[in-house]
């Protein structure tokens, strides 16, 4: 005879207001591909992006994502942007030559660097809600998944996580 012990069950649409914490729903983007760019201004990275409902104007949306990062160059500067639909988030509260969501140096030509991103976002909607990344380079061009030689290709994600508030 089985049995099934648990201290509580969260119910489907996540935790009461004020209990917090709950995870209601969970979307996934896996980019399989590579991308590059040698531009100095901000673009789109093709297919690194997620859209999430969220169930609630309470919710937070919390984003989890991962990729690799290349480049041409010596001593070279990527700037990562992250977006909820066309408006830049997570940003730092004073500007700097080199601000922007993330920013990575890389130092030496061929290196593959791994690049990790965590932000808690408060959307106040119920809409579709489309989260993605572009990237900028100061020099050279700028890789995701791949590094110059193309021998090291990887996959990328982006993890959208509604959580009760």
């Amino acid at each position: 005879m089985s049995q099934l012990k648990v201290n509580s069950i969260i119910p489907v649409a996540g935790v009461p207001t004020g209990g917090g914490g709950g995870i209601i729903q969970t979307i996934q983007t896996i980019k399989d591909d590579t991308f590059s760019t040698t531009s100095t201004s901000y673009v789109d990275i093709t297919g690194f992006s997620v859209t999430i409902t969220p169930t609630s104007t309470s919710s937070k949306v919390l984003i989890m994502a991962n990729c690799g990062i290349g480049q041409d160059n010596t001593s070279c500067v990527h700037h990562m942007n992250l977006l909820r639909g066309s408006t830049s988030i997570a940003q730092p509260s004073a500007s700097s030559t080199f601000g922007s969501s993330a920013t990575i140096y890389l130092s030496q030509t061929g290196t593959l660097l791994p690049w990790v991103f965590n932000f808690l976002d408060s959307p106040n909607t119920t809409s579709a809600t489309t989260y993605k990344f572009q990237l900028k380079t100061n020099l050279s061009t700028a890789r995701i998944n791949d590094r110059t030689q193309e021998d090291m290709k990887r996959v990328a994600t982006i993890i959208a996580m509604e959580v009760s508030a």
